[in-house]
């Protein structure tokens, strides 16, 4: 089974959270951000992402203060 990571990396490019799920949608995104969030007990300033479809909105709803950046 083909699975997508969703991993969280700090400002130095370190991977503190990942998330395997088997699907790449907005369900699989939200849990991710919610998880990193309340696993890091961190506020996020800065969010980067590729360019899926599901990013747009799951960042702006769970992270409003973050500034959303697509690479």
């Amino acid at each position: 089974m083909w699975c997508s990571a969703y991993p969280a990396l700090d400002q130095r490019g370190q991977v503190i959270a990942v998330l395997l799920s088997a699907r790449r949608d907005a369900a699989a995104a939200g849990r991710f951000f919610t998880r990193a969030r309340q696993t890091l007990n961190v506020t996020a300033s800065e969010v980067l992402t590729d360019a899926a479809p599901v990013y747009p909105a799951v960042p702006g709803e769970l992270l409003a203060s973050a500034c959303h950046h697509v690479e």
